[in-house]
């Protein structure tokens, strides 16, 4: 955990060191900015969700109903695999759920059985104990027929859950709402043990932010002040947003502790783009 942790931190401290030669070589005016403000920090801004969707089972991907840059909701179907025999397997299960003529042919066999017990025991004198005897056993075992009818008739009803329940696994749907941001593979194409990743989805909006900043500035810092972020390619998209948590934990080489601020996205620019932070006030960070 503390390893991670310290690999993270160096990574975002190197990003630091990286990035802020590359922007004092592109502007190596002394004129104060934003990018050459003593408390602002490089980093890269994130998605604020992002996650990978995979199909469940192996199978040919049979319809894709989305394309890169598309808006999805939560619950919205993404892509289906062949299910054919998923489906034929349904279909004989509902019939044979839906249908009772096991149960039914069972009970007129039981009443014949009974119709026979009790024409013995009107003639009863004429009729020999061993027949009587088998007539009565005829019915118990015609009884215990139709139970198992009707437990049959029950397994096949479960039955039709459990293949809906298999034919759901070959299609994938979307757990979020977002924007697909990579299709890893397409129509036509198997999903293969080892290779079930289906669909990349993202939530641009907002955007997070995490920056490694010295303790002697993060101390200084509290959850929910502003910070004036600056994406480095766009010379005048400056928005302000605002801290959303502190790391409890500072790298114990680097003394970094990670700050992370979240800002408002609603023109959905991609995600993983570079950015320089500043914690000054939004007033100050305007006079620089």
């Amino acid at each position: 955990m503390h390893k991670s942790k310290t690999l993270r931190v160096l990574g975002l401290a190197v990003l630091v060191c990286g990035l802020g030669s590359a922007i004092f070589a592109a502007n190596p005016s002394p004129a104060p900015s934003l990018s050459q403000s003593p408390k602002a920090y490089p980093g890269i801004a994130k998605a604020f969700v992002d996650k990978i969707i995979s199909y469940e089972r192996p199978g040919r991907i049979l319809a894709l109903h989305v394309k890169v840059g598309d808006e999805v909701k939560n619950g919205q179907l993404l892509a289906e695999l062949n299910a054919e025999e998923e489906k034929r397997a349904l279909e004989i299960d509902q019939s044979k759920a839906t249908s009772e003529v096991s149960i039914n042919a069972e009970r007129a066999v039981r009443t014949q059985k009974q119709g026979e017990l009790d024409r013995m025991t009107e003639v009863k004198t004429s009729v020999s104990p061993s027949e009587y005897r088998q007539a009565q056993i005829d019915v118990v075992v015609a009884d215990a027929r139709i139970e198992l009818a009707i437990q049959q008739h029950k397994e096949d009803k479960l039955k039709v859950k459990q293949d809906e329940a298999a034919l759901d696994k070959m299609r994938i749907t979307s757990r979020m709402d977002g924007m697909v941001a990579h299709l890893f593979l397409q129509e036509g194409e198997s999903a293969e043990s080892g290779k079930l990743e289906a669909i990349r989805i993202m939530q641009v909006d907002p955007l997070l932010v995490e920056v490694p900043v010295p303790v002697s500035r993060a101390l200084k810092l509290k959850v929910d002040d502003p910070a004036t972020v600056k994406f480095v390619e766009a010379e005048n998209d400056v928005r302000q947003g605002k801290i959303t948590l502190i790391e409890p934990l500072a790298d114990i080489g680097s003394q970094l502790i990670v700050v992370r601020v979240q800002i408002p996205n609603p023109q959905k620019t991609p995600a993983n783009l570079q950015v320089v932070v500043d914690f000054s006030s939004p007033e100050r960070v305007a006079q620089k």
